[in-house]
């Protein structure tokens, strides 16, 4: 390796989300880490008998060290997710939305052609590709208006005898009440044809992209979804990607303590793994700690949409500690003699809603330094949300230092020792 070169992670030290773990531990699925820090996720053929597969191949191979695969899990719901086709069930508009979403598909505003005779919509998906290049992917719905006029007419007519009930046969052996009702069916598509089609389009792409089937067996029905999507994971070895996270964390930081600073800002902790319980069989992690933010309006962070409940809050994972035989980490700015300025107070009290402190208050625990040591291990365990850096804040005012996630370790030992007897 030339001195030029970047240092790779070892293997050792890339971490698995919780995902990742279960899969490795309870189907089979062979994770490896190459001594180079390069992710090799191999889907065994037994997957099948688990899981519906979102995804097109076998073998998913890290290409670029700035840019992971992060399996998720999507439990479909049994009734809004799936509806009867010709003795099987296919998914839903909002079955696929979900999973196009996991799969870490955006969309643009669709493309309307329409005429007097003919209406054309194209919905256009965009996705990250393994080595960080946005993919693109087009398909394009419609007709020529007599055309799907008559297959609206044909639909709702074959609907009246699926429903077979005294009302519908009524409609059908009244010919003017069966005209009514096919001309009420072709304006009531019409109304909202564009938006329909669109619809169809991209539910295409999505199956194009993620491999989905146009129907599933009662079985299947049952299972839930894998799917994979490429995360931003960057690599802090890398000089210059360092430069671009310096420049972009330098505003935000200094717009939460309100802190001037002198000199270059250290680069920001790498990620911890997230604490929690996983859910046996969903991939899904529930905290051990929240927030109570039922009147905070959280910015949407997630560029490719907004966050969804049906799928596993794994954050891609970074090294939490130095390769052995490198010199040990900066610990940041805390202060744990002297005196400092005391940092902002944050604007709103919030409550812990579970956990070893549920219904209290986040600055009456900070007083208690067990309470104080708990939060603070807990903070620094948390995947980055607005709620780790409302507790960091709330740390921060109560000890009147200013804070990093790399000082919470040091901050919470501190705290442990005054706490025991």
């Amino acid at each position: 390796m030339s001195a030029a070169e970047p240092q790779r992670p070892s293997a050792a030290l890339v971490r698995l989300t919780d995902t990742e773990r279960y899969l490795a531990e309870k189907t089979g699925t062979d994770i490896r880490v190459t001594p180079e820090g390069w992710k090799v996720i191999g889907l065994p053929p037994t997957l099948k008998e688990r899981f519906n597969l979102g995804v097109t191949t076998t073998q998913i191979v890290q290409v670029d060290r700035n840019y992971s695969p992060m399996p998720r899990i999507v439990h479909l719901d049994r009734d809004e997710h799936w509806y009867q086709e010709s003795g099987a069930w296919a998914i839903t508009a909002k079955g696929l939305d979900l999973l196009s979403e996991a799969g870490g598909i955006s969309w643009g505003d669709p493309e309307i052609d329409a005429s007097a005779h003919s209406l054309f919509v194209t919905a256009r998906g965009r996705r990250r590709g393994p080595d960080g290049t946005i993919e693109e992917f087009s398909d394009t719905k419609g007709g020529r208006y007599a055309d799907m006029e008559r297959k609206v007419r044909r639909e709702r007519k074959g609907t009246l005898r699926k429903i077979n009930k005294p009302w519908s046969n009524t409609i059908l052996d009244d010919p003017a009440r069966l005209e009514e009702e096919l001309d009420k069916a072709w304006d009531d598509f019409v109304e909202h044809a564009a938006a329909k089609i669109a619809t169809k389009a991209r539910n295409r792409v999505v199956r194009h992209w993620l491999g989905i089937k146009s129907t599933y067996a009662t079985g299947e029905k049952a299972k839930p979804f894998l799917v994979v999507r490429w995360v931003v994971t960057p690599d802090y070895s890398n000089p210059h990607v360092g430069k671009v996270i310096e420049a972009q964390f330098g505003a935000a930081r200094g717009a939460l303590y309100a802190a001037p600073t002198d000199g270059p800002l250290a680069l920001p902790a790498a990620p911890v793994e997230a604490s929690g319980a996983l859910v046996e069989g969903s991939g899904t992690l529930v905290p051990d700690i929240d927030i109570d933010t039922d009147d905070l309006t959280v910015p949407n962070d997630d560029e490719f949409g907004e966050p969804i409940d049906a799928v596993p809050v794994d954050e891609p994972q970074q090294p939490a500690e130095d390769p052995p035989g490198e010199p040990e980490a900066d610990q940041g700015t805390l202060q744990l003699d002297g005196d400092a300025e005391r940092p902002p107070r944050p604007d709103r009290k919030y409550t812990f809603r579970q956990g070893k402190y549920a219904g209290q208050h986040v600055e009456a625990v900070l007083e208690d330094p067990e309470g104080l040591a708990w939060v603070a291990t807990k903070t620094a365990q948390m995947r980055a949300t607005p709620s780790r850096d409302l507790l960091l804040a709330w740390i921060a005012h109560n000890e009147g230092i200013f804070l990093t996630l790399d000082d919470l370790p040091a901050l919470a030992a501190r705290a442990t020792e005054d706490a025991e007897p």
